[in-house]
């Protein structure tokens, strides 16, 4: 069995293809890390685009979200 491929993006790198794609908005490390674990058993090629603490590039983010199947907030950092 072969694992997909994983590819991160962030401001203000975009990525347009068929893959299935999350968007992470101001996770915590606890977050990052459950969320690495569940995608570590995926067989599929997925793209991640991560919108960081430090990260103030709000256009980029609402066109991300706009385009990702999945968006995950971590309400408790925004």
């Amino acid at each position: 069995m072969n694992l997909g491929r994983i590819t991160l993006i962030t401001p203000p790198d975009k990525l347009f293809n068929t893959n299935l794609s999350y968007l992470i908005v101001k996770p915590s490390n606890v977050v990052k890390q459950q969320f690495q674990t569940i995608l570590s058993k995926s067989i599929d090629d997925l793209n991640v685009f991560i919108y960081d603490q430090e990260e103030t590039d709000t256009s980029w983010l609402l066109s991300v979200a706009l385009q990702v199947d999945v968006v995950l907030i971590d309400v408790d950092n925004c």
